[in-house]
């Protein structure tokens, strides 16, 4: 006997917009943003436009501190923070935290051996440090952001710029790289290796090599400096013209530019190490 088909219909019920989370917080934004034509703020005089470090009114042992110390320090709060967070997940598998730091692991695998190949096991801890400190030193930045448009306020959030705006920062970034990679050029291949490959292929090369080397450092820097540093300005710009919807839309694409800029320096700096560790040799 066979038995009657019966069709069961599920119909999914729809979640009223009032009760979904991203429609508040949309409305906490815009709220933030319509404020700044109701709410009367206090005139502050305006000095031009400020990107990068300024003096701030901390001191230590009598001397002014700039913002970049306190950008500086949050960023490596923030970064140790996440890093213990899912660190910690690890014991407890199956977990969010768990399969988020997976996750992270497996594309930093990914992005290490389709650079330095096998070799770059021993170097994926080194590469996952300097892509999510830069990472999260680009987007901090983006905290101070929200209050361009509120003048008053965003003078009390200069101490959280993104310390990428701050050359010595990028500065202290690339030679940290550089002499990483000089150093395990000279662990993996010996003394006498790496200083001959400053005369390699011929011994007039020597000035040639040296150049190269002192370019991939300013290099780094520079690049880092100038694209972030632009951003912002085009941010603050835009801001003191239209300070309403335009700048979300400016910092949705410093979300982008901020991942793609740490990206870009990870993946240089794995480029200048695979020579130095490279079995098959090279300059």
């Amino acid at each position: 006997m066979d038995k009657p088909n019966v069709e069961v219909q599920t119909r999914t019920k729809k979640t009223p917009l009032f009760k979904k989370k991203v429609f508040w917080v949309a409305m906490l934004f815009f709220a933030m943003y319509v404020a700044v034509f109701l709410i009367p703020f206090p005139p502050v005089s305006h000095h031009g436009i400020e990107i990068g470090p300024q003096d701030t009114t901390f001191q230590l042992f009598g001397a002014p501190l700039k913002n970049t110390f306190f950008a500086l320090f949050i960023s490596t709060a923030i970064f140790s923070t996440i890093i213990i967070y899912l660190g910690t997940g690890i014991k407890k598998p199956g977990s969010t935290r768990a399969v988020l730091a997976e996750m992270i692991v497996t594309s930093i695998k990914s992005l290490t051996n389709s650079i330095l190949g096998h070799e770059g096991t021993k170097y994926e801890v080194a590469v996952g440090t300097f892509f999510g400190y830069i990472l999260i030193s680009n987007l901090l930045g983006i905290v101070s952001s929200l209050f361009v448009p509120f003048y008053s306020l965003n003078q009390n959030f200069k101490m959280v710029i993104a310390p990428t705006t701050d050359l010595m920062v990028t500065a202290g970034f690339a030679l940290s790289a550089t002499f990483y990679f000089h150093t395990q050029y000279v662990r993996v291949k010996g003394l006498g290796k790496y200083l001959k490959h400053y005369i390699s292929p011929y011994a007039f090369m020597l000035p040639i090599n040296i150049l190269e080397e002192v370019s991939r450092p300013l290099s780094l820097a520079v690049r880092l400096f100038g694209n972030l540093t632009g951003e912002h300005i085009v941010l603050e710009v835009i801001a003191s013209l239209v300070a309403f919807v335009v700048p979300c839309i400016i910092m949705m694409l410093g979300l982008f530019t901020g991942s793609v800029q740490a990206l870009v320096f990870t993946m240089l700096f794995m480029v200048y190490l695979q020579p130095g560790i490279s079995a098959k040799g090279g300059h």
